[in-house]
């Protein structure tokens, strides 16, 4: 794909035109058009401009880098809950995990790093209701939906997808169903510990904020794509 048809109609300094050949070769002619239309789709009085393009794509990895820590936490936590509480999962739970069991001398056990992370949210809502309680922080009325719309989420984050273009899960936040990204993270935030929660919103919160290390380019982003928690 030839990238002048990226630097058509767009506002670019000599300066940001050697930063764009670069992230154009390494990151791709058509993921930044596909931003390039997502930003033109925006209502706005003037020209796009090539900062707009390069803080949204930068905006959107530090998403996910947030993102990623923290999906990685939940993880690690709900594999945690069902290695120290084995004994209390169900029959059918336990007939489930039969893939998962490594044969150590004359001992079976259960390879509990072989367990995804579907795996591990269908065995944390099937764990009886008082030690379900005690793990999971989040509404357990839409549990389904809101974990499946996780599941998905950490998949987009885990392959690098750019968020702000990826179609993600249903979730429902206060009853109320969406699919958007900002509701996708609040969903995640709702089922992490108190203490982790703040730390979370936070972190997502700064994302808007141009990085140190960024120089090659305005920090210029809609207002209309920020995540505010």
């Amino acid at each position: 794909m030839k990238k002048e048809l990226f630097f058509n109609d767009i506002t670019i300094s000599k300066e940001e035109k050697a930063s764009a050949d670069k992230y154009l070769f390494f990151k791709g002619v058509a993921k930044h058009l596909e931003i390039k239309e997502l930003l033109l789709s925006l209502e706005r009085d003037d020209q796009l401009t090539y900062a707009e393009i390069a803080s949204t794509y930068r905006y959107d990895k530090l998403i996910r880098n947030v993102l990623f820590r923290f999906i990685s936490f939940i993880e690690e936590f709900y594999r945690a809950a069902i290695q120290d509480n084995f004994s209390m999962l169900s029959p059918k739970a336990l007939e489930s995990l039969k893939k998962c069991k490594n044969k150590i001398g004359d001992m079976e056990s259960i390879d509990f790093e072989c367990l995804d992370f579907r795996k591990l949210l269908e065995l944390i809502k099937g764990l009886p209701n008082k030690l379900r309680e005690k793990y999971v922080f989040g509404s357990t009325e839409r549990i389904a939906a809101n974990f499946t719309a996780i599941s998905e989420l950490r998949n987009a984050v885990m392959h690098n997808k750019f968020l702000l273009l990826t179609r993600l899960g249903k979730c429902y936040i206060k009853d109320i169903p969406s699919s958007n990204l900002q509701a996708n993270v609040k969903n995640l935030i709702n089922y992490l510990p108190s203490s982790v929660k703040k730390k979370c919103t936070d972190e997502i919160n700064l994302c808007h904020k141009p990085p140190k290390n960024e120089s090659d380019f305005r920090w210029a982003l809609a207002a209309q794509l920020l995540i505010v928690l």
